[in-house]
C-alpha cells in the first residue's frame, strides 16, 4: 500500500529530536521557525520537526537537514516580549521527507507516513522488549533528573515501536543518538540499537556514581585527618600551658 503524501511547515531544530507521543515545551528564535509555527493555523495545527544535521548552522537549507522526522501537533503557541514563540507539541508520527514546495519565508515540506514492519509472533522481540525494560527500569532509578512518571512509562507496552518511542523520548543522550532510534523502521533492529544504548548509558552512570563515591569517601578521610591535626594541635597546646603553670607553680613554692 502506498503511503499518501501531504503537506506541512517544516521547522528545523538544532538539537531536538521529537518523538510520537512526546509532549516538548521550545522556544522559537529563527524567522522561518516563527513563521512555520504560525502558518500551523493553516495545516490543523500540524507542523514537521526534522533535525539538523549540524546544530551550528544558523540557516539551514533542505540538506542539512534529516530526512525523517516527527509530524506534531501544536497544542499552543504564544509570542513572548522579545520576540521568541513559545510552543507546546506533541510528537503524532514519524514522517519521511519527501521534498520541499518552499523553503522561504519558511520550510514547506511533502512527507509520508513512515513504514514500519510488524514482528509479528516471533518470540525475539517479546524477549528484547522484556530486556529493554529491565534496562529501562535500571535507567530511570539511576537519573533523578527525570519525572516520576518514567517509573511506569514502559507499563503495559506492547507494541515494540511505542516502546522505543517512549524510551528514547526520555533518554538524556546525544541528538545523533536519538535520531538513529528515531529513523529505523524493523521492530528488532530498533529494540537492538535501543538495549544497547541504556546499556551503555547503565555502566556509565554507575562508573560515574563510582568516581562519585571515591571522590566522596576521599575527601571525608580528608576532612577527618585535617580535623584531627587541628584537635591534636589544640592538645598539644593546651597541654603546654599546662606544663607552663606547673613550672610557674613550683617556683614560687620554692
Amino acid at each position: 500500500m502506498v503511503e499518501t503524501q501531504r503537506t506541512a511547515p517544516l521547522l528545523a531544530t538544532r538539537d531536538l529530536v521529537l518523538f510520537p507521543g512526546m509532549l516538548a515545551p521550545i522556544f522559537v528564535e529563527r524567522e522561518k521557525g516563527v513563521r512555520a509555527l504560525e502558518q500551523t493555523s493553516q495545516s490543523d495545527g500540524l507542523l514537521i520537526l526534522a533535525a539538523q544535521r549540524s546544530a551550528v548552522v544558523d540557516d539551514p537549507g533542505p540538506d542539512d537537514l534529516f530526512g525523517v522526522g516527527t509530524l506534531a501537533k501544536v497544542v499552543q503557541f504564544s509570542r513572548l516580549a522579545d520576540g521568541t514563540v513559545k510552543a507546546l507539541i506533541e510528537g503524532r508520527e514519524r514522517v519521511f521527507i519527501d521534498g520541499f514546495d518552499s523553503v522561504a519565508p519558511h520550510f514547506s515540506a511533502r512527507y509520508h507516513a513512515l513504514p514500519t514492519r510488524s514482528p509479528g509472533k516471533k518470540p525475539r522481540p517479546r524477549a528484547l522488549m522484556d530486556s529493554v525494560a529491565r534496562e529501562f527500569a535500571n535507567y530511570v532509578g539511576q537519573t533523578p533528573q527525570l519525572p516520576e512518571e518514567a517509573e511506569t512509562a514502559l507499563e503495559s507496552v506492547t507494541d515494540p515501536h511505542r516502546m522505543v518511542d517512549i524510551a528514547a523520548a526520555h533518554l538524556m543522550i546525544g541528538p545523533d543518538r536519538k535520531q538513529e532510534l528515531l529513523e529505523g523502521q524493523d521492530p528488532e533492529s530498533r529494540l537492538l540499537l535501543l538495549l544497547e544504548t541504556l546499556i551503555q548509558e547503565n555502566e556509565f552512570i554507575a562508573v560515574e556514581n563510582e568516581i562519585a563515591e571515591r571522590v566522596h569517601d576521599s575527601f571525608e578521610r580528608q576532612q577527618r585527618r585535617v580535623f584531627l591535626h587541628e584537635r591534636l594541635k589544640v592538645l598539644q597546646e593546651e597541654l603546654g600551658e599546662e606544663g607552663e603553670e606547673d613550672s610557674e607553680r613550683g617556683t614560687y613554692m620554692k
